[in-house]
């Protein structure tokens, strides 16, 4: 799932206050990503316009690190 993540620049087109360019994921690269996984993360309003929840996407990124972390640890291990 992490790894169909693509990490995007984008400006807000109506909101002034936040005109400056930001860096993210969008809802709708998320649902791409896997839809199953991306209801935990993304929610769609009244007027049908998806929203990204990204403090929800901390977890499982922490839970791939560690998964991560334990394969170089143990590639290590055999090479060394």
């Amino acid at each position: 799932f992490v790894d169909n993540l693509n990490v995007v620049s984008y400006n807000y087109n109506d909101d002034e206050e936040n005109a400056d360019a930001r860096i993210g994921l969008t809802a709708q690269n998320v649902l791409q990503a896997n839809e199953d996984i991306a209801k935990f993360f993304v929610e769609q309003d009244d007027n049908g316009y998806y929203r990204l929840r990204p403090s929800d996407l901390v977890f499982p990124l922490i839970a791939t690190v560690q998964k991560l972390t334990k394969e170089i640890e143990e590639l290590k291990a055999k090479i060394g």
